[in-house]
C-alpha cells in the first residue's frame, strides 16, 4: 500500500464516518470501501479516439470504451499527483489488470475502486444511452432508486480480476 492508497481509504472512512453520523448508513464511499479494491499498475500510454477522451467525462469515456474495447469497467475514486485529493472517477482494466484511463491518460498516481462485469457495464451504458442521459455513474444511476448501493442489486455485477491485487511493490 502507497501514502496514495492510505489517503483514498482514509479520506473515504472519513466520508462514511460523517454520513453515519446523520443516519445516513449507505453511500457511494461505502460502497466502493466495501467491495473496492486497489489498482496501481497504469498501462502504458495508448492511443484513444477523441470521442473517447472528453475532459470530465470519466464515465461515459470509460462506459464507452469498454464497449469498444470489451475493457472491464472501474468505478471508485482515484488520485492525481498534482492534486492528493481523491476523486470519484471511472476508468477501465486492460486484459492483465492495469489501469486504462482515456480521460486523465497516465497522470493518475493510484486507484481505488470496484470493477463491474462487462455485461452489467454494457446495459448500464445503453440504459443510460436508451433514456437520452447524460452518461454518469454506474453506481449511483438513480433510475433504480440506488439498488447498487441501497445493497438490491439482484442482477450480477461485481467481476473478479484476474491479476494479483496491486501494492507496494509495483510502485506508483
Amino acid at each position: 500500500m502507497n501514502d496514495y492508497q492510505d489517503s483514498i481509504r482514509s479520506c473515504l472512512q472519513q466520508t462514511v464516518t460523517l454520513h453515519e453520523s446523520v443516519g445516513h448508513v449507505k453511500s457511494l464511499e461505502h460502497f466502493v470501501l466495501e467491495h473496492g479494491r486497489p489498482f496501481i499498475e497504469v498501462a502504458p500510454p495508448r492511443w484513444f479516439l477523441p470521442w473517447m477522451q472528453k475532459p470530465r467525462q470519466c464515465f461515459s469515456n470509460s462506459l464507452q470504451l469498454t464497449v469498444v474495447d470489451r475493457l472491464r469497467y472501474v468505478e471508485g475514486f482515484a488520485v492525481l499527483a498534482t492534486v492528493n485529493l481523491p476523486v470519484h472517477h471511472g476508468w477501465c482494466l486492460d486484459g492483465d489488470g492495469r489501469v486504462v484511463d482515456p480521460t486523465w491518460g497516465t497522470r493518475g498516481v493510484t486507484y481505488f475502486g470496484v470493477p463491474f462485469k462487462h455485461a452489467y457495464a454494457a446495459a448500464r451504458y445503453e440504459a443510460q444511452i436508451n433514456k437520452g442521459r447524460l452518461i454518469g455513474s454506474v453506481i449511483e444511476i438513480g433510475d433504480d432508486d440506488y439498488a447498487l448501493v441501497q445493497g438490491r442489486e439482484t442482477r450480477p455485477w461485481k467481476a473478479e480480476v484476474t491479476a494479483a491485487p496491486a501494492n507496494a511493490d509495483h510502485g506508483a
